[in-house]
């Protein structure tokens, strides 16, 4: 289970509920959840206001967001769900030990659009961790083949087998 912090500054969330939520939830490796709202019409990019609001507020979040070993990285372990509501903008940024593929980043983020869309911002969110938690970790690191086609070829390659071993045992009776 998560730890999880929320800094609703944008003030659309119900955060006592939603850190309840997204600490039930298992991820495959310890990590820390921050979820951060960004207020304002304004924000052109969201990583630069993510990483601002890092640098601004390193006292008020409950771990370091920035790496103290180099502070271009985002600190191990921890996740960072973002959303910037009046601006459209939604992101996700991950510890260097935990990072993603970007593709997965984009299907994260994508969890949580069709909800955004209507202003269903804390299912969006609680989405956008729920595939997370579901993707991080995961072997092969999630890519089809891995996933789905290997497994396959493995199962048949054991019924094969299986269906051999029973014959030649029938064949030798």
């Amino acid at each position: 289970h998560p730890s999880v912090e929320v800094h609703d500054e944008a003030g659309i969330l119900q955060s006592e509920p939603l850190a309840k939520e997204i600490q039930a939830m298992r991820f495959r490796q310890d990590v820390h959840v921050a979820v951060l709202t960004v207020p304002g019409w304004d924000v052109d990019n969201l990583n630069d206001a993510v990483l601002e609001y890092a640098r601004s507020h390193s006292g008020d979040t409950d771990v370091p967001w920035i790496s103290t070993s180099n502070s271009n990285y985002w600190s191990d372990g921890l996740v960072i769900l973002a959303v910037a509501p009046e601006a459209r903008k939604v992101g996700c940024y991950f510890g260097e030990d935990i990072t993603i593929p970007l593709r997965q980043q984009a299907a994260v983020q994508n969890a949580a659009k069709d909800q955004y869309r209507i202003g269903d911002w804390y299912g969006g969110t609680v989405s956008m961790a729920k595939k997370t938690a579901d993707l991080m970790g995961r072997p092969g690191s999630g890519d089809v083949g891995t996933t789905y086609a290997m497994p396959g070829v493995v199962a048949i390659a054991g019924l094969a087998w299986l269906c051999c071993y029973l014959y030649r045992g029938l064949a030798a009776r």
